[in-house]
């Protein structure tokens, strides 16, 4: 936990050191892989209803 705590306050210090566009570069890029990720999640929460609901059908 400790070694966590201490990776954060790196990140941290090197954000801090980034000018205010790079900061909002750095920002826009994690918007996007948040954004993309948010996908990929609904992408497996819809196939896994859709296989459920498939497999409820077949049980019947």
């Amino acid at each position: 936990m400790n070694r966590q705590v201490e990776m954060a306050k790196v990140r941290n210090q090197m954000y801090r050191l980034l000018t205010p566009e790079q900061q909002a570069a750095l920002n826009e890029k994690h918007q996007q892989r948040m954004e993309q990720l948010r996908d990929v999640v609904r992408m497996q929460q819809g196939s896994s209803k859709t296989l459920f609901s498939s497999n409820t059908r077949s049980n019947q």
